[in-house]
């Protein structure tokens, strides 16, 4: 990974990975569950599992990530090809990633977009569900949680697994009055409110953190 690279050799590439994951020949964007799934080059430095290259990738925030939105990150990373060594772009790039979405969500109207933004990836992914037993409500799947589950890197941040994860917010569900966890027909499912709340409290811990370690600069060569 992190090897030279020309942006004429990588496109052609970029493309054919985004035709092959696309599961809706119609459609022209990729949800999330297929942007996980593609192969970048080996040329570029790409974790499409962290949440800074995800936010920095979906450039217009609306939960979709089109081929111009990959073909515009190869660019980004063809732009820093001078600044790192091969070894060590894609944790340079990761950390410029990370910086870029501090930058946006360290004010209170940043994390409420953060909030909304992940509420339409979860949105985009599937189709949404809606029961009789609690009209109104959204729901997703435990399929779709995981993604979530894995993109804020939940295990190693909250210490807890997938099944531990999913039954908390079931509970909180719950305790909100958005689900009763004795329906059967909601076993595999949670609110999506509930979601973007976890993911509202996620990204304040991370401002904290971020704000607690000092680290207050844009990246270089970012505007």
């Amino acid at each position: 990974m992190g090897a030279s690279f020309s942006l004429d050799y990588i496109k052609p590439l970029i493309s054919s990975e985004f035709l092959r994951v696309k599961t809706e020949p119609k459609r022209d964007y990729l949800k999330l569950s297929e942007i996980l799934q593609i192969k970048a080059p080996e040329e570029i430095s790409i974790n499409f599992y962290h949440i800074g290259t995800l936010f920095k990738l979906d450039e217009d925030k609306d939960g979709r990530f089109t081929l111009q939105d990959l073909e515009n990150y190869a660019s980004f990373c063809d732009s820093k090809q001078k600044e790192y060594k091969p070894h060590e772009m894609q944790a340079m790039l990761q950390g410029v990633c990370t910086l870029l979405m501090w930058q946006s969500v360290s004010s209170e109207d940043g994390r409420t977009d953060f909030e909304a933004w992940i509420g339409r990836i979860l949105y985009e992914n599937e189709q949404v569900e809606e029961f009789d037993c609690k009209p109104g409500v959204l729901f997703i799947s435990r399929y779709t949680l995981l993604h979530l589950f894995e993109i804020l890197n939940v295990k190693a941040t909250h210490g807890v697994e997938f099944q531990m994860f999913f039954d908390l917010l079931q509970r909180v569900a719950e305790e909100e009055g958005l689900m009763d966890i004795e329906n059967s027909e909601l076993d595999d499912y949670v609110p999506i409110d509930v979601c973007q709340n976890f993911a509202r409290h996620f990204i304040e811990g991370f401002a904290r953190l971020v704000d607690q370690l000092g680290v207050a600069q844009k990246p270089k060569s970012e505007s």
